[in-house]
């Protein structure tokens, strides 16, 4: 019969993985506590005893217990928030806990901005509802970022790194000068960091109707300093007295000691610097000078105009420490600017960064985070490795680093680490990683153009050496594994190509290059369309 119901037809059960205590049982687990009994010294042999194994067991069984005790959270111990439209940002409706770096007020409400409430929420902290519905995860992702690809989805994933790294991550205000009165004493202090510190004067300040009176003051006593006129005194009309006392005056004995310098006739036309040429003390310091390499800097690396910062260098983010005493009301000099590069954007010249700087209140070290991918690619001595190299670089633009060749630089070039190199290698050993890597972090930031990727030409050998590059360099991207029969480092790089399993591409070298090249091809051509953020210098 149409429109009836089936009751024997067999329904699906569905079980939530949430459940709801009662109040007994949330008083009974309020301050459930499993501590681990106490076992005596730590045992530094395997004796084998049943004693000892009984000592196994019950640890077992107790670590095992603490891994099973459910995880209980209250509905109220989360903020709750609502997503505003207007705003672009979660607006606070319920605080728990203390908000100290999150947030800002508009008009007496808290509101949180997307990374910000995209963050708390992965952390369990937050409860976002979009017309009063909650808002899973998944959800918030296409709320909060958007479903086209934007660069929030860039500030958000640099954000939750640093901020899981320990760092106060706060939005960079950029400084807007106020209106001010400009004095004498700005237009002085402005001119003299232009001609010592080469800092271009500011657009208001040149703009005072002082600026050109105190400039051509200051030319005039320049010009006095460096050539005294001396035409005052031929042409005073004050009479000389010519009468001179004629007794004789006994030498001070105190003054043979000075030096003959002392003792000479000052030229108002000579410098005080060209009198003490000859004494023993300016010999020395001759030679300590001429030991040290001055550099005139260049007026145009540092534009004088006071131009915008192009959007793709603006800084993103400042970076504070939990016990530096930050407050969001008053905060402190910053211990970084974090800014993003958008994908092919070109790492930024001395001028721009410069340029960029000089817009701060207060200039700090600059964290520069790029889109390139990194890939080591490691193999033996006859995996074909610098074919492959090679055709990477060609093909994709890959930017080439090999360790090795810096190491050989270096002692080419007989520097201080070159020297240390190589004592290190005459010894038959090999240089550690360790003391390569800021030279290897050098080269990186010495890149001008449109960097596409690094490729990190073989290493690491090891599990250790794979936790410098990435402590120092930044996650891999890829790693290639270049298989060949005898490879002796086969052993030592195992444990790192199983750390890297999801990453990594292990390719049978012992065929012709330019299929091992075909089978690489794919890959790179995902790294060319889809390219992360990537935090390439951390230090």
């Amino acid at each position: 019969m149409s429109g009836t119901l089936d009751f024997d037809a067999k329904f699906v059960e569905i079980n939530p993985k949430n459940t709801f205590l009662s109040a007994e049982q949330l008083v009974t687990h309020r301050h459930l506590e499993i501590e681990a009994t106490c076992g005596g010294l730590k045992r530094t042999q395997n004796e084998g005893s049943a004693a000892e194994l009984e000592e196994i067991t019950t640890a077992l069984s107790n670590l095992r217990a603490q891994l099973s005790v459910p995880r209980i959270e209250r509905l109220g111990g989360r903020a709750l928030a609502s997503w505003d439209e207007e705003q672009q940002a979660a607006e606070i409706l319920r605080k728990d806990g203390k908000f100290g770096c999150f947030g800002y007020s508009v008009h007496g409400k808290l509101y949180l901005e997307y990374y910000e409430a995209l963050f708390l929420l992965e952390l369990g902290r937050l409860q976002l509802e979009y017309h009063d519905v909650t808002v899973s995860v998944e959800q918030a992702y296409v709320l909060l970022l958007g479903e086209l690809e934007s660069e929030k989805y860039h500030n958000y994933l640099v954000y939750s790194a640093l901020s899981r790294a320990g760092y106060i991550v706060v939005r960079h205000k950029r400084h807007q000068p106020t209106a001010e009165t400009v004095t004498r004493a700005d237009c002085i202090w402005a001119l003299l960091e232009e001609k010592v510190g080469h800092i271009p004067t500011a657009a208001h300040i040149k703009a005072s109707p002082l600026y050109a009176p105190v400039e051509k003051s200051m030319e005039d006593v320049k010009q006095l300093i460096m050539w005294p006129s001396t035409e005052q005194n031929e042409n005073s009309e004050e009479r000389i007295d010519f009468k001179f006392d004629t007794r004789k005056r006994k030498a001070n004995a105190a003054s043979r000691d000075y030096p003959g310098s002392k003792k000479a006739c000052l030229s108002t036309r000579k410098s005080l610097v060209d009198l003490p040429k000859t004494e023993a003390t300016f010999a020395r310091f001759e030679n300590v000078f001429k030991k040290f390499d001055f550099v005139q800097l260049k007026s145009n690396d540092y534009p004088t105009d006071d131009q915008t910062t192009p959007p793709s260098f603006s800084i993103s983010f400042d970076l504070h420490l939990h016990n530096g005493g930050f407050k969001k009301r008053t905060p402190k000099t910053p211990i970084f600017n974090v800014m993003i590069l958008a994908p092919d954007a070109p790492f930024p010249t001395h001028s721009e960064i410069a340029q960029c700087q000089r817009q701060q209140l207060h200039t700090a070290p600059l964290l520069v985070v790029s889109n390139a991918p990194i890939v080591w690619i490691m193999g033996g001595a006859n995996s074909g490795k610098d074919v492959q190299v090679q055709k990477i670089v060609e093909k994709y633009g890959f930017t080439h680093i090999d360790p090795n060749a810096i190491v050989d630089k270096e002692i080419e070039a007989k520097s201080a680490d070159g020297k240390k190199f190589e004592a290190i290698r005459k010894d038959g050993k090999e240089v550690p990683l360790a003391d390569i890597v800021p030279l290897v972090e050098k080269q990186i930031m010495g890149q001008r153009g449109g960097v596409k990727g690094y490729l990190i030409d073989g290493y690491p050998h090891n599990e250790a050496e794979a936790k410098i590059l990435e402590e120092r360099l930044g996650p891999p991207t890829m790693v290639i594994a270049l298989d060949v029969q005898g490879d002796t480092n086969k052993k030592d790089s195992k444990a790192v190509l199983q750390k890297y399993a999801n990453i990594t591409m292990q390719i049978n070298a012992e065929r012709d290059a330019k299929e091992v090249f075909e089978d690489l091809v794919p890959n790179f051509e995902t790294l060319a369309k889809n390219r992360g953020p990537q935090i390439s210098i951390g230090r």
